[in-house]
């Protein structure tokens, strides 16, 4: 005991209780502003840990510096001795000693500087080796935390605006809310981030009790599972006060990312939408009704949208879901065209004179100037919903489909899909887009993993297993196995269009069975351009002329200058007729200047080519067919929007019978098969081969596997799976 005693009066008399306690007030400071300042600096949460460990490091540091050493007049002096004798001086040695602490310390600070730096930039680091953008985000489903289910719609509400809300940040990636809303409950954090593809996740609370609100809020780290920034606001409830929970939220996830506001982002932060609750909760309601796409929720979603007009007729974004709703009416078969658009184009001129910076306002406008065929104006505006809003994935969709399906330019579709993917990558309709437009590029390895990806994401998803069945068809060449995807489409949907169905039976000989999915096609749809243009086919295929040639001048008063109609009449030698009624319909194929051949009118300068060459214009039918074989060099032959055997059929025109036999033989080992026949033997373009051997004997190969797949047909027939037929 008299040690002990002896060593506490010793360290009693050098002072060192003092040392240490002004040591641990110090370093309690330290924590506690480290504690508080790091969220607000960006750095995260488990830094503090480093400050806690520097902090136990240096008690012993701080234990010998205070046994062996005093201050004296500002003087670093030795501590006195036993005796009391004055304090002495320093010894050589002291200074070496003094300088090891010195260092010490020094290196244990650039250590924990080190440290917490290296955790600040962990996100980045991951972001680095994972591909997985730094500054990126999933809104999470908002929990209802009032114990009302009738509070739910409230609640969805508040998730969409604040995640709309945080998507107004162009620095920052947010997943769509599509996405969100297809996750599993049960995903953990991690699981969540890797599927979506974000580096946070931010997860809320909502409680409404009377006229107060409060939402809880904590941004997580994705790679770490480790809480990055929380808090919690407690509200009047009011538009304003609403609005204004968003903006502070979106500000504290803009810090925590260290994420840049743009002066436009500033703007568009600060505004107020409306003022008015009602128009606001009506709006809320609205959006949650258009979501679900079938007829009854459309009409009711016209209905709140309208509501909310009427409450508040300067609400822009409610203009601008009155129009898509309306539109979405058309798309989905429930109204015409003109019905919708009277409503629909009106609504976002008002939503855009409101607000001009409105992204979703110019993504509605481009959807409307796509129905109504202006494309380049549908570009423009596309361009400006993206360049206001760069996280609405569905405006980098729709521009991507456009350029695709009615430009006829893959290449520049690709980029916007796949951006449009990586906002809203649990989206089936992104998905099958994307990889058609991979389809149209050739990279079919792409697009056959997209179409099954759709499959997996939504199973009820018919338009998967409509591409599915398409790739079997145009890239394989398995007809067989594409009617086996196409009656699973119908399956799943009874409402889908059939005649895709019957151009297999018809590829593979069996006329019967194409006509009766011809005929249901027809019930589905009475006078359907679908439906009528694989009736031409099937009369063509028959060669009963009367029929065919009928049908295709009905289908033209529908689709004037169609590709169908043309190939019809030009194979029934109707020239004259072609040349009144669909040579002036395309101007850009005129031979007057070198003709423009695009994907688009690539079928209709071919079949243009033999009006003319067999009307005593050979000059301009060798124009054409050279700006086609041109245009060839840059298009895939398979796939849904591949040339097919079209090059065979212009090298027999040119009378390099050789090269034909040679492509056709090549067209054969890829696989292809579908329409076969159309290019093939009945073909006026191949009229130069008919007679030779080597082309007969190609023709019969495919003939042979032909009817071996429609052998394999009759099997799932039989077992049942093509549903007894």
């Amino acid at each position: 005991m008299s040690s002990a005693r002896e060593i506490i009066l010793e360290l009693r008399r050098r002072r060192v209780f003092r040392v240490l306690a002004l040591y641990v007030v110090a370093a309690w400071i330290v924590i506690q502003v480290a504690d508080l300042a790091f969220p607000g600096i960006g750095v995260p949460e488990p830094a503090i840990r480093f400050v806690w460990i520097g902090a136990i490091i240096g008690f012993p540091l701080a234990v010998a510096v205070g046994w062996l050493f005093d201050i004296e007049d500002g003087r670093i002096v030795r501590t006195a001795d036993r005796s009391g004798a004055a304090h002495a001086a320093l010894r050589r040695s002291d200074y070496l000693l003094l300088s090891i602490f010195a260092f010490s310390t020094f290196a244990i600070t650039a250590g924990l500087v080190s440290q917490i730096l290296e955790t600040r930039t962990e996100i980045d680091n991951v972001a680095e080796h994972t591909g997985v953008d730094p500054k990126s985000i999933a809104v999470l489903p908002f929990t209802n935390l009032t114990g009302d289910d009738s509070n739910e719609p409230f609640t969805l509400g508040i998730h969409d605006d604040v995640l709309t809300h945080i998507s107004k940040i162009s620095d920052i990636k947010v997943i769509s809310r599509t996405s969100v809303a297809r996750l599993d409950p049960s995903m953990t954090i991690r699981e969540i981030g890797r599927m979506l593809g974000v580096a946070t996740v931010l997860e809320s609370g909502v409680q409404r009790r009377g006229n107060r609100i409060r939402i809880n809020a904590q941004l997580i780290d994705a790679m770490t599972d480790q809480h990055l920034w929380a808090d919690t606001y407690d509200r009047e409830m009011t538009t304003r006060s609403i609005f204004d929970i968003q903006t502070e939220i979106a500000a504290a996830i803009t810090d925590q990312l260290r994420a840049t506001l743009s002066p436009q982002d500033e703007s568009n932060l600060g505004k107020l939408p409306t003022g008015n609750l009602e128009a606001y909760e009506a709006y809320m309601l609205g959006k949650q009704r258009m979501a679900l796409r079938n007829l009854r929720n459309l009409e009711a979603a016209i209905d709140y949208f309208e509501e909310a007009i009427q409450l508040d007729s300067d609400y822009a974004v409610a203009h601008v879901g009155l129009a898509n709703a309306h539109m979405l009416m058309n798309n989905y078969g429930y109204t015409p065209l003109d019905p919708a658009l009277e409503v629909a184009i009106p609504a976002i001129e008002a939503a855009l004179a409101l607000d001009p910076q409105l992204g979703a306002a110019y993504a509605a406008r481009g959807l409307a100037e796509v129905r109504l065929g202006a494309f380049d104006s549908a570009e423009v505006a596309y361009k400006r919903a993206i360049e206001l809003d760069p996280n609405h994935a569905t405006a980098f969709h729709w521009y991507g489909d456009v350029l695709m399906s009615r430009m006829s330019r893959p290449g520049p579709a690709l980029p916007l899909l796949e951006r449009a993917r990586e906002l809203d990558p649990l989206s089936p309709i992104i998905n099958v887009t994307l990889g058609e437009v991979h389809d149209a590029l050739g990279n079919f390895d792409a697009s056959l993993p997209l179409y099954q990806k759709a499959i997996e994401i939504e199973p009820d998803y018919a338009g998967g297993y409509y591409l599915v069945g398409m790739y079997e068809r145009t890239v394989r060449g398995r007809l067989d196995e594409a009617i086996r995807w196409h009656f699973k489409e119908t399956t799943i949907s009874p409402e889908r269009e059939t005649s895709v169905i019957a151009w297999n039976y018809l590829d593979m000989g069996d006329v019967e069975r194409a006509r009766f999915w011809i005929d249901k096609a027809h019930e589905l749809y009475p006078g359907g351009f679908l439906p009528t243009s694989a009736s031409a086919a099937l009369y063509r295929y028959l060669g009963e002329e009367t029929e065919s040639v009928r049908l295709a001048r009905q289908l033209m008063d529908s689709a004037p200058g169609n590709n169908t109609s043309l190939v019809t009449l030009v194979n029934f030698g109707r020239y004259q007729e072609v040349l009144r009624e669909i040579v002036p319909l395309y101007p850009e194929l005129s031979c007057g200047d070198e003709p423009a051949v695009s994907r688009s009118n690539l079928f209709p300068a071919i079949n243009l080519s033999l009006v003319h060459e067999d009307t005593g214009n050979q000059e301009c039918a060798a124009k054409l067919l050279t700006a086609v074989l041109e245009r060839m060099e840059s298009m895939p032959r398979r796939g849904l929007r591949g040339y097919g055997f079209a090059d065979v059929e212009v090298l027999a025109r040119l009378g390099r019978e050789r090269e034909a036999l040679d492509t056709l033989r090549e067209a054969i080992d890829e696989g292809l098969r579908h329409g076969w026949w159309i290019q093939g033997p009945s073909s006026p373009h191949m009229r130069s081969l008919l007679d030779n051997s080597e082309y007969q004997a190609l023709l019969d190969e495919i003939r042979a596997d032909m009817a071996g797949q429609l052998e394999n047909v009759r099997r799932l027939e039989a077992s049942g799976e093509l549903g007894g037929l």
